[in-house]
């Protein structure tokens, strides 16, 4: 039942009751309530502070880890003259070494193209049937294909993992459209091309239909890039083999396949034919965004027809052993009409006033006035002129056109004229290429009027155009006297660890490049790691002084302590005699604690002591015994304030399979093979073993299909006679297995005594710092938990033996990187478990308030129900009081 309104909010009492009970809650809040919300606060501000501290020491960790690594205080740059502008750049890098160095810039690296035959619509029919190949990509063409679709299928071959690298674009003319393809990368040999139907690119006017060898400067021959060294190239090519065929290879004759045989194998027969392990190879190189191959000997190639004539020339082609030639084509210029002597064609001879055409007579006679109007195929103009006598001739109407010095046969760029047996006048341009070469003839007759020798042009003529539009270049530089070629204009190869970005051509006199330490960069990177340590080290005084969020928090004002202490202290682990303070080379703090470097005195001691300024800075290591090296370490790794022992137990081994004893490899059927795979790489090699083999020509067989395949195997034969296979890796890694696969009819394979199987090497094994380090190949790391943990040293001795100390040291920012770690974000630095306290204690604090909320809520439920009652209490008294008045004055108002 609700109650009366005399009870609400001290109607009946005259109390205002409920703001009492708001005050009475209000303090017991401020007793109960406020004091969890001020911690909680506090704990809430103090892990966000933590957050904070733990980025800072993450810039601090991150500036100094960097500075870890040797090679930053290593680091150089490289400078040119301001000659050198619109000429050269040049960057260096930790490998350079410092030095003056002259250099020419002799030629820019260029792009390739090369234009196909002029056609006169774009959208007609080609009539062309046949294969081409593109850098490695075939393209068929089609009797039915235009400019427009043949210029597709080039593009759609320049799409994907095996990209071309050539473009197609349609370009007009003024006597008509053009393919022409475009390398994308510049150097040479960006486009090539080679018939995977004979005379397919003659007929679509890409070469002039020759061939020459395709040879190195070096005097190499090479093949064409192929998309894999062991593929069949004629799958990778995309194209139909030819029939198997015959090469004559320095004087020897190897059968070919391009079915079946790679580059690799090829190269394999080649060094097996030969007897040599060095008479060809596979060269590997990146174009166009992937990897290809090619083959390379130092021996001529050439065909051979004793077998298939025809196939021998088409393999060498395919191959890229033959290149087809691009010569250019001059523009021929003739008379439309053909011109008669009254007889038979016109010639030299013929008079000009018996000279006639399709029509009759021309009607020219003696005091005509011929004049010659047109232009050389540089577009320079000429005019001749020539008065009709009763002897004149042909000839003599040439020989106006031709000479003088201003006939088409003058100027930078002459033609020659000439009437051919169909009758024609004709001139052709002296250099081949897109001409301007232009004629008209017309003639004023001595009777009065002119008339015209008919038109002249292209149609029953030739239309001038280079194949080659532009020639694919490599950059080339001279430096020191030396040249240094590349394909790109980024020269890497001239200059060790040194690029020269080449941007056009330099005069007679060499631009002087300056490789020095990197002075500024490497102090700027100090400078960095100081910036981000007062950073953190200012965060920690503000935040920890009085009134501060952390205040008096020993923590972190001990965290900031351990890095000052770090900087300001000797750096462990260093040789004797070297230098521990980072004071020494200008990096201290002032007096208001602030780290700062002194630029001066740092370039100072990089200059004079750059060996000891990388050693205080960054991670290094050195051992005591020759045949012990220091590799690296790792965070965990401790300084060593007295060296660490080394001691082998094992050394590490390479897998070996040695045979017997032979001199002629003897089998009574077919060829053996013999296959070796790489446990370290994968690779595979297969060398056949014929009856009659030699040791020695085996041994070069066998050496030149593993540089072919990329094994890391190597074979040779012992003092005795013996084959010998032997890893170039140690340990398990280096790992080599043996397969026969016996010819038919027969097998001779047991005379090698090399059983099929496999082999491993022995890893190194020992101990660093007494404790039993782990092993891999020769490397042997220092084990886990121990001081020595993550430390690497090679061993390459033979013998199991005591190998000296080796000592090893973080360096200043190694140091620091260490601490530095522990203070930032990860799940067991110390900032971590402050912050997950504090996180806690804002989830219990936050409990403890709903409680005491709780608490309070029923206070005031019960206050209130009180003073509710209370209310109805007097509001009922009031009532019963009020009757009774009411009762009293009626019996008074009575008569008596």
């Amino acid at each position: 039942m609700s109650s009366p309104l005399s009870s609400v909010n001290g109607l009946a009492s005259g109390v205002q009751w409920q703001d009492l009970v708001a005050q009475i809650i209000a303090a017991e809040s401020a007793q109960r309530v406020a004091p969890i919300n001020r911690r909680s606060d506090l704990a809430t501000n103090q892990a966000t502070a933590w957050k904070r501290f733990e980025e800072l020491a993450a810039t601090l960790r991150d500036t100094t880890t960097t500075l870890r690594d040797p090679s930053v205080f290593a680091a150089t740059s490289a400078s040119v003259p301001s000659s050198a502008a619109g000429v050269l750049t040049a960057s260096s890098g930790a490998t350079a070494v410092p030095g003056r160095y002259d250099v020419q810039v002799l030629q820019l690296a260029s792009t390739e193209k090369v234009g196909g035959g002029i056609v006169t619509d774009a959208s007609t029919a080609l009539g062309v049937t046949g294969a081409i190949v593109i850098n490695g990509r075939a393209v068929t063409v089609a009797a039915t294909d235009t400019l427009g679709t043949l210029r597709d299928k080039v593009n759609a071959a320049n799409t994907g993992a095996g990209a071309s690298g050539v473009s197609a674009v349609i370009q007009g003319s003024g006597t008509g459209a053009r393919l022409v393809l475009t390398a994308a990368e510049t150097g040479v040999s960006g486009i090539e091309l080679s018939d995977a139907t004979v005379g397919t690119l003659a007929a679509l006017g890409l070469s002039d239909g020759t061939t020459s060898a395709n040879i190195r400067p070096t005097g190499e021959m090479q093949s064409y890039r192929a998309s894999s060294s062991t593929t069949a190239i004629a799958t990778a090519m995309g194209v139909t083999a030819p029939a198997a065929a015959t090469l004559n290879v320095g004087g020897a004759v190897i059968a070919v396949d391009l079915a079946t045989d790679t580059l690799a194998t090829l190269a394999a027969r080649i060094n097996g034919a030969l007897g040599r392990s060095d008479a060809a190879r596979i060269e590997n190189e990146t174009a166009n965004g992937r990897t290809q191959s090619r083959l390379v000997t130092t021996v001529p190639v050439a065909s051979d027809g004793s077998v298939d004539a025809a196939a021998s020339a088409r393999t060498m082609s395919l191959l890229g052993f033959t290149t087809t030639g691009r010569g250019g084509v001059a523009q021929v210029v003739a008379s439309a009409g053909t011109y008669t002597d009254g007889v038979g064609m016109a010639n030299a001879s013929t008079l000009l006033s018996n000279l006639g055409g399709a029509g009759g007579s021309l009607g020219l006679a003696n005091g005509d006035v011929v004049t010659v109007r047109g232009s050389r195929g540089d577009g320079s103009a000429v005019v001749r002129t020539l008065t009709v006598g009763a002897g004149t001739t042909v000839q003599d109407l040439l020989d106006t056109m031709n000479n003088g010095g201003s006939g088409f046969g003058a100027g930078t760029r002459p033609a020659t004229t000439a009437i051919n047996g169909s009758g024609r006048l004709t001139l052709t341009d002296g250099t081949v290429g897109d001409s301007q070469l232009g004629v008209s003839i017309t003639v004023a007759k001595a009777g009065g009027g002119t008339t015209t020798l008919g038109a002249f042009g292209t149609a029953q003529g030739t239309v001038g155009r280079a194949v080659s539009i532009t020639a694919g270049r490599d950059a080339n530089v001279l430096v020191d006297g030396r040249v240094s070629s590349q394909r790109t204009n980024a020269v890497t190869s001239a200059i060790a660890g040194v690029t020269l970005n080449l941007e056009g051509v330099s005069g007679a006199s060499p631009l002087t490049l300056t490789v020095g330490r990197d002075t500024t960069g490497i102090a700027a990177k100090v400078t960095a790691m100081a910036s981000a340590y007062n950073a953190l080290r200012t965060w920690v005084t503000t935040n920890t002084a009085r009134g501060g969020v952390l205040a008096n928090d020993q923590i972190a004002r001990g965290m900031i302590a351990s890095l000052t202490n770090a900087i300001t202290g000797g750096v462990a682990g260093l040789a004797s005699g070297a230098t521990t303070n980072a004071v020494l080379f200008g990096l201290q703090h002032d007096k208001t604690g602030v780290l700062s470097l002194d630029a001066t005195a740092f370039a100072n001691a990089l200059a004079s002591q750059p060996s000891a300024v990388q050693q205080l800075f960054s991670m290094t290591g050195d051992a005591t015994d020759g045949e012990v090296s220091f590799v690296t370490g790792t965070a965990a790794s401790q300084p060593s304030a007295t060296p660490y022992a080394v001691n082998i137990t094992q050394a590490a081994t390479q897998a070996q399979a040695t045979g017997a004893v032979w001199s002629t490899y003897a089998t009574t059927g077919a060829p053996d093979t013999m296959t070796i795979t790489d446990g370290f790489t994968g690779a595979v090699a297969s060398v056949s073993l014929a009856n009659g083999d030699g040791i020695d020509a085996v041994i070069n067989r066998m050496n030149g299909a593993f540089a072919a395949q990329g094994l890391t195997v190597t074979v040779g034969k012992t003092v005795d006679g013996r084959l010998q296979l032997t890893s170039r890796d140690y340990g398990s890694a280096g790992a080599l297995t043996v397969a026969y696969t016996p010819g038919a009819g027969g097998d001779g394979t047991a005379l090698l005594g090399i059983a099929a199987g496999s082999r491993s090497g022995l890893n190194v094994a020992g101990t660093i710092h007494g404790v039993a380090a782990l092993g891999s190949g020769q490397s042997l790391t220092g084990a886990a938990g121990d001081a020595s943990e993550g430390l690497v040293v090679r061993y390459t001795g033979t013998t199991a033996r005591a190998a000296g100390t080796v000592r090893f040291s973080q360096g200043l920012n190694g140091l620091l990187a260490r601490l530095a770690a522990t203070m930032a974000a990860g799940s067991t630095s110390i900032t971590d478990q402050r912050i997950t306290a504090l996180e806690r204690s804002v989830t219990d604090f936050a409990k403890q308030i709903t409680t005491q909320q709780a608490r309070l809520d029923a206070h005031r439920a019960s206050l209130t129900r009180q003073f509710v009652a209370m209310e109805s209490a007097i509001a009922r008294t009031n009532a019963i009081a009020s009757s009774l008045n009411s009762q009293i004055n009626s019996l008074n108002s009575q008569p008596r």
